[in-house]
């Protein structure tokens, strides 16, 4: 429990730095943290004991789909489109002459790590880049951790009825609705604190009702992130998906329910004005 404690309040620092610094050090951060969590990806599914160069060929496609789409953001350009063509091919062509030792199943699990790990990831440099994205990005991490706090404790509690006992023995569905209640009064706390203690463009005020709606929201896909963790550990006999972090496991079992609130909140906000 120490080692987890410390772990913990060593890794929030870190990402509260990189959040409050400027705008280049998230993307070198996030790029950092996708890399090692598509390596841990691979190696739970089983690749990388299989065919390392076919994993770090993914790990550098996916970089640089991702550095062509932030930089397609400020050009609107149709590059990424072009890279993600070439990427696909490449990776079909190599299937294609090794095709004894690559099955099309491990070209597939190569584009799923890199959707589910670096796409995912990707949106959280992306809400950062937005109007008044310093201000939201906090939200991907506070959706995340209340949800986590707020099932935790209520499951403790209140906890009577198995959720998913084949995937997740001890979550409960009051847990997770106490998760989902608790994340949505959260963004509201957040959005009272956007009012009150900070300066928002002239004549702009934080929509209360729009906020507790987005908390909702992420709240589910954070529960669906860590089950879709849960259900990968399973099915390939693991415990963790690495040992980086002590008490933690590895960065992707940190980041399992982060990976699906970032589009979320990202989506959320392109369509939806919460501060208006």
């Amino acid at each position: 429990m120490l080692k987890r404690i410390l772990t913990g309040l060593v890794c929030i620092i870190i990402l509260v730095l990189i959040l409050l610094t400027d705008r280049i050090w998230l993307p070198l951060g996030m790029a950092v943290i996708g890399i090692i969590s598509m390596w841990e990806f691979y190696r739970a599914v089983g690749l990388v004991s299989k065919n390392k160069p076919l994993c770090v060929l993914g790990i550098i496609g996916s970089c640089l789909i991702i550095g062509v789409h932030l930089l397609d953001q400020f050009l609107n350009s149709e590059y990424f489109t072009l890279i993600a063509f070439a990427y696909a091919m490449l990776l079909l062509v190599i299937m294609l002459l090794n095709h004894k030792h690559i099955t099309l199943a491990d070209v597939a699990m190569i584009v799923i790590g890199n959707v589910y790990v670096s796409y995912f990831l990707l949106h959280i440099v992306l809400v950062r880049n937005m109007e008044l994205g310093a201000l939201f990005v906090w939200l991907i991490f506070i959706g995340a951790v209340a949800t986590d706090t707020f099932a935790y404790f209520v499951g403790i509690f209140l906890g009577r009825h198995k959720l998913c006992p084949d995937i997740s023995p001890k979550k409960t569905i009051e847990g997770a609705i106490g998760g989902i209640v608790g994340c949505g009064l959260s963004f509201m706390l957040y959005g009272t604190v956007l009012q009150r203690f900070f300066t928002l463009p002239e004549n702009m005020s934080v929509n209360m009702p729009l906020m507790f709606v987005l908390g909702l929201i992420c709240s589910v896909a954070a529960q669906i992130g860590d089950l879709v963790a849960s259900i990968i550990k399973r099915q390939y006999g693991i415990k963790d998906f690495g040992r980086l972090l002590p008490g933690h496991g590895g960065i992707l079992d940190r980041f399992d329910s982060i990976l699906f609130v970032a589009p979320v909140v990202y989506l959320f906000l392109t369509h939806i004005e919460v501060i208006v």
